[in-house]
């Protein structure tokens, strides 16, 4: 029985995604399923042992093992009896759905389906995320299979098989209450490890809720794995409301604290622009500060090109002892407000492209402050009142309107560019506003542009 094939994804890719991509979600599920016992272990001709020996030290993804092994398919051959009815039951109605609801800042929505969900990058960091979702939904199957008694039996049916032992616990049961006591008395790696053993349930039933604040006590009090498994739980939904920016906000102080996996998720943000402004250079910077760390993913990941200077010294200023958070909220305030260089546009059109903060060649200038300017520009708008005023007759009459005229044309001219008033357009309406009685309106029609812009 096949249950999912990475053809039928790649063959309606209408971006520029490889085939490849193809494979991610559906490898997720099988390495989890591997690493979980799920495996077909028993066929001397399907010996998963190798593979799932390079899986655990994370020299593979499942990606790249659905590939190489099952030439992008998923059947019934990979799994074992138990793995195979849960998988019938649980795949094609419900892990789509848990992984779009994991991976929805990383989804993005091009209107094409099977290329947003393959968009997500295969890498450890992204399967450590889904895979508690995965363990939960295997508990809570496990607890809800039904078993046939024997007596119930029809005869000649084989004895119905007793349900799946629990997992043997890590290690001997710690003693709970004397370890909330500690955690109670302000003791953070109490906290943490309480919510441990609550988010994994190996000597106590599993409870989310609880698990999440024990993990909030101990980052408040500044453990920066504390931090990050919170991080996790608002991402996942977990004991917490999916919240991308209650997700950020942990990774980045659980980053601060030396977290390394933190610092890449941040730079990953970073780089796609997930409920943050894409700047490149803040992703490199976090990504080289993720590679110091050690972690896998942001070798694999690398950096973006064209902005490595600015990176690299960026990164000096994270790596600082309690920077990061107040370094990266400078930052991103610069980028909102258009006074930094995110990188992106040299990315996208090469070393010598504009700077996406600094202003296009042909966009209107910021207006700026009054001067001689905006008072030869207002002399021309009130040139034929002054001049009705003034009570001239003949010649003089016909020289001052003149002069007003051109004195308001060399406002115009001199005003122009920051209204967006260049080129051609600005002779032309320079040319009109030394026109007598004509100059008048243009100059009116100058002064209101300017005195909007003011406003605004």
């Amino acid at each position: 029985m096949k249950y999912d094939d990475s053809e039928y994804y790649f063959l309606n890719f209408e971006t520029d995604l490889d085939n490849e991509a193809a494979n991610t979600h559906i490898g997720m599920y099988l390495a989890w399923a591997l690493l979980s016992g799920l495996g077909n272990t028993g066929d001397a001709m399907n010996d998963w042992a190798p593979d799932i020996a390079r899986l655990r030290a994370r020299e593979t993804t499942g990606g790249q093992l659905l590939s190489d092994r099952c030439d992008g398919k998923l059947t019934s051959d990979e799994f074992n009896d138990e793995g195979n009815a849960f998988t019938a039951e649980y795949y094609e109605k419900q892990f789509h759905h848990d992984y779009a609801r994991v991976f929805d800042s990383q989804i993005p929505s091009t209107g094409h389906d099977a290329d947003d969900i393959c968009s997500v990058p295969d890498t450890w960091a992204n399967f450590d995320q889904i895979k508690p979702l995965l363990d939960r939904r295997l508990a809570d199957w496990r607890s809800r299979r039904p078993t046939v008694p024997r007596e119930l039996s029809l005869v000649g049916d084989p004895p119905a098989a007793p349900p799946p032992p629990p997992p043997p616990p890590a290690g001997p049961a710690p003693d709970l209450a004397a370890l909330r006591a500690k955690a109670e008395r302000g003791d953070r790696d109490a906290w943490f490890a309480l919510g441990a053993e609550y988010i994994t349930g190996a000597h106590v039933p599993r409870d989310f809720k609880q698990a999440a604040d024990c993990f909030e006590k101990a980052a408040q009090a500044g453990l920066p794995e504390a931090a990050f498994n919170l991080g996790v739980c608002f991402q996942n939904g977990d004991g917490r409301p999916q919240d991308p920016k209650q997700r950020l906000r942990w990774f980045t102080l659980a980053a601060e604290g030396g977290h390394g996996q933190a610092a890449y998720f941040l730079a990953m943000a970073y780089r796609q622009g997930e409920h943050l402004p894409q700047d490149f250079v803040a992703s490199n910077a976090l990504m080289m500060l993720a590679q110091q760390r050690g972690v896998a993913e942001a070798r694999q990941a690398g950096v973006m090109a064209g902005s490595l200077a600015e990176s690299t010294a960026l990164a000096a200023q994270l790596v600082e002892p309690g920077q990061l958070v107040a370094v990266l909220s400078a930052r991103r305030r610069k980028v909102l407000a258009g006074q930094a260089d995110t990188g992106v546009e040299r990315f996208k059109h090469g070393p010598n492209a504009k700077p996406a903060s600094a202003p296009a060649s042909d966009a209107p200038a910021p207006a700026a402050g009054f001067g001689l300017r905006h008072v030869a520009l207002l002399l021309g708008a009130a040139g034929m009142v002054i001049v009705l005023l003034a009570g001239l007759r003949g010649q003089r009459f016909v020289w001052l309107s003149w002069g007003l005229s051109l004195v308001g044309a060399g406002g115009v001219f001199a005003v122009g560019p920051s209204l967006g008033v260049r080129g051609v357009a600005r002779v032309v309406v320079t040319a009109l506003a030394a026109l007598p009685v004509v100059g008048s309106f243009v100059n009116l029609w100058m002064v209101l542009r300017w005195a909007g812009r003011r406003s605004s």
